[in-house]
């Protein structure tokens, strides 16, 4: 497989889309809006450090909500 600056950019946006995704969620129910939800998104972000992206994961989205509702 090769990897080219738009296949590259668009894996960017699909994981900035996800974790943005996530972090709207976290406000909806943070306000109480609504009760529950879960959050469909690919890649889910478990395997993304702080630093780095691994695992086909470039964000952990479980750790960046933590923190987005930590910081509220």
């Amino acid at each position: 497989m090769s990897f080219t600056k738009e296949k590259v950019i668009l894996v960017l946006e699909s994981a900035s889309i996800a974790a943005g995704s996530v972090l709207r969620i976290c406000d909806e129910v943070a306000s109480g809006r609504i009760r529950a939800t879960a959050a469909i998104v690919r890649s889910p972000g478990h395997h993304g450090l702080q630093d780095a992206a691994m695992g086909f994961c470039i964000f952990n989205n479980v750790a960046i909500a933590a923190n987005h509702l930590l910081e509220k």
